[in-house]
């Protein structure tokens, strides 16, 4: 039986018969739709004793938080001409740091796309989240969206606009070339977003699957590229790669300095250098149909032992002066501390292993998927819960857990302690 991770890894190849499909269907106007409508809660337990966030005076992170959303999606098509448009209407309300409640409506487009397709051609212009790559977890070859981030099943990442132009060979071999021209709704911070141009090369053989990247950021003046692949070995094992090159990095890191807190946050020289982010691993299907994918990834861009512990003594040291009587040291502090939050990195430190246990079914209509994220240099760990219960047809419950272990002086556990997910979703005829 192939794992989800097969399919997610298959997903270029597919997209490539697919595609041609709507270019060879007859000249006839097509319109589909669907909505759902969702309702969550959200409890977060703050870190009181946190150096990046002492007593939540920085963050300001919320105590709870409670939205209802309706997810519409339409979708027409007409020959080669394709077009998707999904608008977002809800409310949101929070508890803030300082007890008060704020309640405010909101409206948006998730996604949308406009594209041609001929029998070998596509062009489109999308807002989308452009994921690829076989793991749940990252994607180092990705240089629009590292993190996968697809385990909340009640948040939406903010997607940017695209423009693609891709070319099908045939069914094993697909081309396109991929610009990123705005932002859009995306909050991604690391590094801060510029314009990306991305050749994307993909390959599928009767076991294996191989893709390609090179690409090039706005001012950079260096390239970037990556590879990601999956070898299918039998009916339940599956290993897989996914990598990632620059030649230059927007990286802060700690060097010590005769300012108060004995160290400032500044680039690496020049910036300039051979990144590489590295991810490898593999997944087990087991016959009754549960998962279990195991990585390891190293990122020589993310901080050293030595780099690990001068930030957190520099942590601790904008701690104590944060909540000193000097109004000029607090100042200091507060910013080195709003910069130690956002260092410009896509991993804090070179060392993690990633575990993720899919339960197909629990009981009939319940099901399981468990994410453990292990920082292996400083001891902290992420554990992932996520339950799922089909009440009845329409009517989706869910859990999304989050458990920061290992303390507030960890990657995992600097902001948060523990995160309560709690929702319902209803799916429309």
């Amino acid at each position: 039986m192939a794992s989800g991770n097969a399919l997610r890894g298959l997903r270029p190849a597919l997209l490539a018969v697919s595609l041609p499909g709507i270019a060879a269907a007859a000249d006839k106007f097509e319109f589909e739709h669907s909505f759902m409508l969702q309702s969550f809660g959200a409890i977060y337990d703050i870190a009181k004793n946190s150096n990046l966030n002492p007593d939540n005076q920085l963050a300001q992170l919320d105590n709870f938080q409670q939205g209802t959303r309706l997810r519409s999606k339409f979708t027409a098509r007409y020959g080669g001409f394709s077009a998707k448009l999904s608008p977002r209407f809800g409310y949101f309300l929070s508890n803030q740091a300082d007890g008060g409640n704020v309640v405010a409506g909101e409206h948006y487009f998730q996604d949308w796309l406009a594209q041609y397709a001929t029998d070998d051609l596509s062009l489109s212009y999308s807002r989308e989240l452009l994921y690829w790559g076989p793991s749940l977890f990252a994607s180092p070859s990705n240089p629009f969206f590292p993190n996968s981030n697809q385990t909340n099943p009640f948040i939406e990442p903010g997607a940017q606009d695209f423009v693609q132009l891709q070319y099908f060979h045939d069914y094993s071999n697909t081309l396109a070339l991929i610009g990123s021209l705005a932002r859009g709704r995306s909050t991604l911070e690391t590094p801060d977003f510029k314009k990306t141009v991305a050749l994307k090369y993909d390959h599928r053989g009767d076991d294996y699957s191989l893709s390609a990247i090179a690409g090039y950021r706005e001012n950079d003046g260096l390239p970037q590229g990556g590879m990601f692949g999956q070898w299918t070995l039998n009916d339940s094992t599956l290993l897989y790669f996914d990598v990632g090159m620059k030649g230059k990095s927007y990286g802060l890191y700690p060097h010590a300095s005769d300012s108060p807190l004995g160290y400032e946050l500044a680039p690496n020289g020049n910036g300039r250098g051979w990144f590489v982010d590295f991810l490898a691993g593999g997944s087990y299907t087991f016959d009754n149909g549960d998962v279990l994918n195991l990585e390891y990834r190293h990122s020589n861009e993310g901080y050293s032992n030595a780099d690990s512990a001068a930030y957190r003594r520099m942590a601790q040291n904008a701690a104590g002066l944060l909540l000193g009587a000097d109004p000029n040291l607090q100042g200091l502090a507060a910013g080195t501390l709003a910069q130690a939050s956002s260092v410009q990195i896509r991993s804090l430190n070179q060392h993690y292993l990633y575990a993720n246990y899919r339960v197909h079914e629990i009981v009939e209509d319940l099901s399981l998927n468990v994410l453990y994220s292990q920082n292996l240099q400083d001891g902290g760990a992420q554990l992932v819960p996520i339950v799922e219960y089909n009440l009845f047809g329409q009517v989706n419950l869910a859990a999304n857990l989050v458990f920061n272990l290992g303390g507030s002086d960890t990657e995992f556990g600097g902001y948060l302690n523990n995160i309560y997910f709690l929702g319902v979703k209803y799916y429309f005829d």
